[in-house]
């Protein structure tokens, strides 16, 4: 039988926001990359300006470079920009339509030389710096990002999408604000632009505005229907309002359209798992897992979903491939060391908070855990420093002074294990752990009638409270 733990609400969101937590981690990368321009959507320059030359092979090899992709495109561009018959913005052009014909193919470095060739080529050319600026965005030059997205907009100023791209790259850096004013004027230069409302929301979710994000997700929608990404991220607000009815239906939608969208189905399994659906939530990140087999965060969430249902051995094998995965996902210990908890295998729990901690040093709650771990297997010693180190990350915790107050019970300091039963049912006053323990530590002290009265109390809220407090080791 599962120990029940001394805790109170906000313990148990924390837990389960903690096991989640990645899906925060995912959210950002799905946000940037579609805050990216593509570069299917960047300025893309078709070659109708470029003069009739006398090369038939030129003529010839216009057009393959314009409208083709790949290496057709590739090659086609290569034999204008080797034929030697253009110059200037007409060559700047060409380099231009094969350094998009690399992006396509995911080469990234070549796409950049070239976009730096035309503007070798053309200093005056605005879409060859717009188009770099997404490439430095892409390869995580934000600075240099940041210098040519500000050249396209001193030749051009106007030109929305270098606002964008700059608006981007300040982002990237956490200039949120800047950011946000370049987002703002990417919108008045152009009202309709989806990548602009969608860059505006991820700013408004880092700053946690959510009304606003979500007012602006909702006008991507308006303005493309068939915005997976926006769908997705939405769904993500919605997921963390606790609203799980319509973070699904918005998860269903982006499914809908990309079938395969690995993120979609991760972040659907924790909305089903946040309605303690968990058949479903299993079967979504199954999904997940079988379109990508090295997924992390969908084996978390489907070891939170195992450990739920009381199917510890699945559980505690989905947090042993997390982490054999990424030895530092913390995560995936955190839930692990729960597993290991329920099965009543302290030692291992306490190796896995552990690692936790070391992780995560200022988080509160695991600093407990493990305080209540070392407690239940009479590590007094050790346990007290922990309870004092979660208490002085979050003062006043129930969970925590309940836990210190099993300690001072199992080592006879009796005073001090009651007043921190009394603070901690102050906080949470029918919490059966506390008034039984409480009553145990005011019998031992020799207040029968009180004590007495306190375990009847706690009784009546668990039935089987006496029992647990066998299991820690207190009679």
């Amino acid at each position: 039988m599962r120990i029940v733990r001394p805790v109170d609400l906000g313990k148990q969101r924390q837990r389960f926001s903690g096991e989640l937590a990645a899906r925060k981690t995912l959210f950002l990368r799905h946000l940037m990359m579609a805050g990216r321009v593509p570069f299917w959507q960047r300025a893309v320059v078709l070659l109708i300006a470029v003069v009739a030359v006398s090369s038939a092979a030129v003529c010839d090899d216009r057009e393959p470079c314009v409208s083709a992709k790949g290496e057709e495109s590739i090659v086609a561009c290569t034999k204008l920009i080797e034929a030697g018959e253009l110059q200037g913005r007409q060559l700047a052009e060409l380099f231009v339509a094969r350094g998009l014909a690399f992006g396509g193919l995911g080469n990234l470095d070549a796409e950049n030389r070239d976009f730096t060739q035309a503007i070798q080529v053309d200093a005056g050319y605005a879409i060859a710096f717009n188009n770099r600026c997404a490439v430095d965005n892409m390869q995580g030059a934000f600075d240099l990002a940041i210098k040519d997205c500000e050249a396209a907009i001193q030749l051009k100023p106007d030109y929305s999408k270098a606002y964008l791209g700059r608006g981007n790259a300040y982002r990237y850096k956490g200039d949120f604000d800047l950011a946000l004013q370049d987002y703002n004027k990417a919108v008045e230069l152009d009202p309709k632009y989806v990548g602009a409302f969608f860059g505006r929301a991820l700013i408004d979710t880092a700053k946690g505005d959510y009304d606003a994000a979500l007012s602006d997700y909702g006008t991507v929608l308006e303005l493309d229907d068939k915005n997976a990404a926006g769908f997705n991220n939405r769904g993500l607000l919605f997921l963390d309002i606790r609203d799980f009815d319509r973070a699904i239906r918005d998860f269903d939608q982006a499914i809908k359209l990309v079938p395969n969208f690995v993120s979609a189905f991760n972040n659907r399994c924790s909305a089903y798992n946040s309605k303690e659906d968990y058949e479903h939530a299993i079967q979504d990140c199954d999904k997940a897992i079988q379109f990508n087999l090295t997924f992390v965060r969908a084996y978390v969430n489907r070891g939170y979903a195992f450990r739920r249902e009381n199917d510890l051995d699945r559980a505690i094998k989905d947090y042993d491939q997390a982490i054999k995965l990424d030895p530092n996902f913390s995560n995936a210990y955190y839930g692990r060391a729960q597993s290991y908890g329920i099965k009543g295998d302290h030692d291992q729990e306490i190796a896995d908070y552990d690692k936790y901690i070391e992780l995560n040093p200022k988080n509160p709650v695991a600093w407990n855990n493990r305080c209540w771990a070392r407690a239940i297997i009479d590590q007094l010693d050790l346990a007290l420093p922990d309870c004092e180190e979660s208490l002085r990350l979050r003062p006043n915790s129930p969970a925590a002074l309940n836990s210190r107050a099993l300690i001072y019970l199992k080592s006879g300091k009796f005073d001090l294990a009651i007043a921190d039963y009394d603070a901690s049912l102050g906080l949470r006053p029918n919490d059966a752990n506390s008034l039984f323990g409480r009553g145990t530590a005011k019998t031992k002290k020799g207040d029968n009638i009180g004590g007495s009265d306190d375990i009847k109390k706690a009784t009546v809220i668990q039935k089987d409270i006496a029992d647990e407090f066998k299991r820690y080791g207190v009679s």
